[in-house]
């Protein structure tokens, strides 16, 4: 059996961090901008794409929230596999989200890679739970 991971290439992570630690208000136009840049992320390549919330404020999880509703509500939510996980890893809560399109002739590959690669970072003690978006 081969090293080769798909991680080593074509996969691409996606942070919204909030740089300036103040309260964001609630701006519809945000939520537009986060589904136009996977839109156009998935146009130019059909790589993938792991959404991962930011930590260092303390807000992962409500921005955890707020992205899985993003997600559920978009329109063309059906041309991807989407697949979120939550962790907890060296005491921080982490949050993430597998995007891959449908269409993508190494979709079973890139996600026994992704099952590997949580459970290799996973502790037995760890919260852990995985679910399709």
């Amino acid at each position: 059996m081969s090293d080769y991971s798909i991680w080593n290439e074509g996969a691409y992570q996606f942070i919204i961090a909030n740089k300036n630690q103040r309260k964001s208000p609630s701006d519809p136009k945000v939520k537009e901008a986060v589904l136009a840049i996977i839109e156009g992320f998935f146009d130019s390549n059909q790589e993938i794409l792991l959404y991962v919330c930011e930590t260092g404020d303390g807000n992962e999880a409500l921005r955890n929230r707020l992205f899985l509703r993003w997600m559920r509500e978009y329109d063309n939510k059906s041309i991807f596999y989407m697949e979120h996980v939550e962790l907890r890893a060296e005491g921080i809560d982490n949050y993430a989200t597998l995007i891959v399109q449908k269409s993508n002739p190494r979709l079973d590959d890139i996600v026994g890679d992704f099952h590997r690669a949580i459970d290799e970072i996973r502790k037995p003690d760890d919260n852990f739970e995985r679910q399709q978006v």
